[in-house]
């Protein structure tokens, strides 16, 4: 008898072990589905965030948004490259994840130790913390498409189908809008420029007229755009210039970027002596005050609208004025325009 309820007690705990051992493995399997499954890294609407802070290597800089475009504050409130601030924000809000490891151990080789890792604080319109992460490594290498990050707080790891740190490449600040004109700013075509003031050049205006309509889709044929010309007004005299030339000249302005941006206290208040009024085909105007000389031969420059002072270099400040011969001939390849402003350069 003792004998029989014995081996009973250890089939019983048998059994037990069994069940237990199976329950501890569906419990591994739930956790390794759950580790594995696609979720959002950061489950936040994008229009809360009104700010950004980025920490980098003992260096930070804030980011604000201002009547929908994002200005960095601390450089003469620069414009901040849509396209960049887009792709960073994009990542961060809009990307999934899968968690890969909650070892404090794997923090070095994920690129997530503070030390190492871009850290970067998304705040509301009153500067309150929504959420705050670390960006480590990228995945497979620094510069590939995913990465390792880690919300501040948590011990979880992260795979992210995105590498918000790309967003970043060059420029400390990161992410400035090098442009005359700051690409944020809602622009159609310029069709028609008004050169007022002191120059050399006889040019007073140059505008875009329509000489052939647009043709729309036939059957059998296909479609085809307006076609143009640039009508030039020079000391009163009205003259019709080389299309391409034209189009140098207005791409040349599209790409042009400033050297430096300076504080709005340098430029003398008021009307200045010249100026260029830029007319796009939606009405809308831009306007360039030219200034006066540096003290190391660069231009002052004024975007009435982005309230931003700028200096250009000797060499793209005179080119903003065209001369005659620069619209009525064609010009050389590569143009002074290319030479000044290539089309393909980087912007850092």
């Amino acid at each position: 008898a003792v004998m029989s309820r014995l081996l009973a007690a250890l089939l019983a705990a048998l059994i037990l072990l069994v069940v237990a051992e199976d329950r501890l493995k569906q419990h591994r399997r739930a956790e390794r589905r759950v580790a594995g499954a696609l979720r959002p890294f950061v489950q936040l609407p994008a229009e809360q965030v009104e700010q950004f802070e980025i920490r980098l290597s003992g260096r930070s800089w804030t980011y604000v948004r201002r009547d929908g475009l994002w200005r960095y504050p601390a450089l003469f409130d620069a414009f901040a490259r849509v396209d960049r601030v887009d792709r960073l924000l994009n990542g961060l809000l809009s990307s999934q994840c899968t968690a890969v490891s909650s070892e404090p151990g794997d923090l070095a080789g994920a690129g997530l130790v503070p030390t190492q890792a871009l850290t970067i604080g998304l705040r509301d319109k009153r500067g309150m913390l929504l959420q705050e992460m670390r960006i480590g490594r990228g995945i497979p290498a620094p510069g590939s498409g995913e990465s390792y990050v880690q919300r501040v707080g948590n011990d979880t790891i992260f795979h992210l189908h995105a590498n918000p740190r790309l967003a970043l490449a060059g420029g400390a600040p990161p992410m400035i809008d090098p442009h005359v004109l700051p690409q944020g700013l809602e622009r159609g075509q310029i069709v028609d420029i008004r050169f007022v003031g002191k120059s050399d050049s006889p040019l007073k205006s140059l505008r875009r007229v329509e000489t052939t309509p647009g043709r729309p889709d036939l059957p059998g044929m296909p479609p085809q755009g307006p076609t143009y010309e640039w009508i030039g007004t020079f000391a009163g005299e009205e003259k019709s210039c080389v299309s391409g030339s034209a189009f140098e000249y207005v791409g040349f302005l599209g790409r042009l970027r400033y050297q430096n941006l300076h504080s709005p206290d340098v430029f003398n208040s008021g009307e200045t002596e010249r100026a260029l009024y830029l007319h796009d085909d939606q009405g809308r105007i831009d306007t360039l005050d030219v200034g006066e000389a540096t003290v190391d031969g660069n231009v002052l420059l004024r975007h009435r609208a982005a309230g931003l002072v700028m200096s250009l270099m000797a060499e793209k400040g005179a080119l903003l004025f065209p001369t005659a011969n620069a619209l009525l001939d064609s010009l050389p390849r590569p143009s002074p325009y290319e030479l000044a402003e290539p089309r393909n350069a980087s912007l850092f």
